[in-house]
């Protein structure tokens, strides 16, 4: 699929638009944008510097990871041994990946506009991407949870953590079989603003850019994992941002704190953005 060229943000609505309804009924996708467009879709834990030849063990990493968590966690007021252990592993993980820390998460939007504005928020002398996935959710009304079952890519944590269902003793997010999109709990008021959604990579596919993994390449339209690349030249960015804005998409809507009215007030000054 040829990455579709964007120099303004219609293009985009107009495509989601066209595409999120068919003859069999709404299409969901899910969106994020990457302010160079060089960046894989890998997460940050199988990432290197460039100045780094080693080869990665992902096992090793993932391992690591889980024990720092469960070692120092507490002591930053996040004590969540009356879980179970399945379930604290997965919240666990969207803490440490809320705050920066190297996990096997990516983090994607339900909302095209907020993948937009990622694709452009920074990195202003760079081309940048957006990805747009389709998605198809496990059946809620299903009495029994198919764990194997490649017609979804898309659960929320609690279930797919869940010993409850037959035949199946859930999953944490270290023994995945697939790469699989994640609801997380909304923890924070930016992961419910930024319509917020994880993609967690298995072990196995670790170190394999998301749109080459064999569930999530060569797919059409109409299937799931179907994956669309858009591209936005470095000088069209602050013209898409402007348009954001215009449409109520900016850093401190995204980041409902102090943080974020700082950074969308320097933005306004610093771009004769009067109101």
């Amino acid at each position: 699929m040829e990455p579709i060229p964007i120099d303004d943000i219609s293009t985009l609505i107009e495509w989601n638009l066209e595409n999120s309804s068919t003859k069999n009924g709404e299409v969901r996708f899910l969106f994020r944008g990457v302010s160079k467009s060089e960046h894989k879709l890998i997460p940050k834990i199988c990432r290197t510097k460039k100045e780094t030849s080693s080869a990665i063990d992902p096992s090793l990493r993932l391992k690591l990871l889980q024990d720092y968590l469960k070692i120092h966690l507490p002591a930053y007021g996040y004590d969540l041994h009356n879980y179970d252990e399945k379930h604290k592993l997965w919240k666990e993980l969207f803490i440490a990946q809320h705050y920066g820390a190297a996990t096997n998460l990516l983090d994607f939007t339900r909302n095209p506009l907020v993948g937009a504005f990622f694709a452009c928020y920074k990195d202003e002398d760079f081309d940048s991407k957006i990805y747009a996935i389709r998605i198809q959710e496990q059946d809620w009304r299903e009495d029994e949870f198919d764990a194997e079952n490649l017609n979804y890519n898309i659960a929320s944590f609690d279930l797919l953590s869940s010993k409850n269902r037959k035949r199946f003793q859930g999953w944490s997010p270290y023994e995945l079989p697939r790469t699989l999109f994640v609801v997380p709990p909304l923890i924070d008021k930016r992961i419910q603003a930024q319509i917020g959604i994880f993609c967690c990579f298995s072990q196995p596919n670790a170190l394999i850019p998301l749109n080459e993994q064999a569930e999530f390449n060569g797919k059409e339209i109409h299937e799931t994992g179907f994956i669309q690349e858009f591209h936005i030249k470095k000088e069209s960015k602050e013209k898409i941002k402007k348009e954001l804005n215009k449409l109520g998409v900016n850093h401190m809507s995204l980041f409902p704190d102090m943080s974020g009215f700082g950074e969308f007030v320097t933005w306004k000054l610093l771009n004769n953005e009067a109101e």
